[in-house]
């Protein structure tokens, strides 16, 4: 199957689909000239230029993000309704793109095996909890902050871009138990007892699975998060907070029952291993783009 990616002026190819493609043994070969199998892209304004272009002719692949900011935007739904197929991250946007375009199929994030830590990296301070990853407009930087002021024998660390929120750089002024990272790596979430991910609930991150997460569970390392609609439909492994009490409570009692700890982190590394996994995404996307292009994926 040979197939190009196309992408616009405005929006270049995002994360997801570029991670998509790069999976080992992707059934098909990236062309930048020549006849063409198969067109993808990630815009739903793009996808509607091309299926106006190409009716008739090859069928377009249309990836979406739930990732904020990277999922619907205002009146995609042309480009949404004319693509041959319609691959989605999450459950919730299935549900909204079902209703525009029934050619749509779930096909979760991939999720690498996590990075190693090393005896080079230096050790955190403990009881260590903490977060590493995007602190843009939707992380609630209150959060940790609030953790670190009511359970003062934790040690709260955060990465080092969270250093430029300058509420948090204040508290950490401070708070003797509030620390940054000397960076963003995130193979520093293998050094915490108990990833915390405080995002904000709205119309932007209803949809959204995030990326930091999957990969903290991954890493066999317990997390606790704000109650995101798809995070809180996974089940008991999937903790979710919503006031600094119920924070407390959780991170608290993951620090003090390492044996809870442990079981909860096995069932979140079992759900990425069962959903998330390079070879689990490869084999479902295999069967998308064969029933796609009427080949079999034997």
């Amino acid at each position: 199957m040979r197939y190009r990616v196309f992408a616009s002026s405005e929006r270049p190819v995002g994360e997801r689909l570029r991670r998509l493609l790069a999976l080992a043994d992707f059934p098909g070969e990236a062309v930048a000239f020549g006849a063409i199998d198969l067109a993808c892209t990630d815009d739903p304004a793009t996808a509607a230029e091309l299926r106006r272009d190409f009716v008739g002719k090859l069928p377009v692949w249309l990836d979406l993000d739930a990732a904020p900011r990277a999922g619907l935007r205002p009146a995609p739904t042309k480009g949404i309704a004319r693509a041959d197929l319609v691959t989605v991250s999450t459950r919730g946007l299935l549900d909204d793109v079902r209703r525009i375009n029934p050619r749509v199929e779930l096909l979760p994030d991939p999720v690498e095996p996590p990075a190693t830590a090393t005896e080079d990296d230096p050790p955190l301070i403990g009881p260590a909890v903490g977060y590493v990853g995007p602190t843009d407009e939707s992380w609630d930087a209150d959060v940790p902050v609030a953790i670190a002021e009511q359970e003062r024998r934790l040690q709260v660390h955060l990465g080092a871009s969270a250093a430029k929120i300058d509420a948090l750089a204040a508290a950490e002024r401070r708070l003797p138990n509030l620390h940054f990272l000397p960076d963003d790596r995130a193979v520093w979430r293998r050094r915490f007892l108990v990833g915390i991910f405080p995002y904000r609930i709205d119309d932007q991150t209803r949809c959204w699975l995030p990326a930091p997460l999957l990969e903290t569970w991954a890493a066999g390392i317990p997390a606790v998060c704000a109650p995101l609609p798809e995070v809180a439909r996974l089940g008991p492994f999937a903790l979710t907070a919503a006031s600094p009490a119920e924070w407390a409570h959780h991170v608290q009692r993951l620090v003090a029952e390492p044996e809870t700890a442990a079981q909860i982190a096995r069932e979140a590394t079992a759900f990425i291993a069962r959903e998330h996994s390079p070879a689990t995404v490869l084999a479902r996307l295999r069967e998308c783009l064969y029933a796609l292009s009427g080949q079999s994926s034997k």
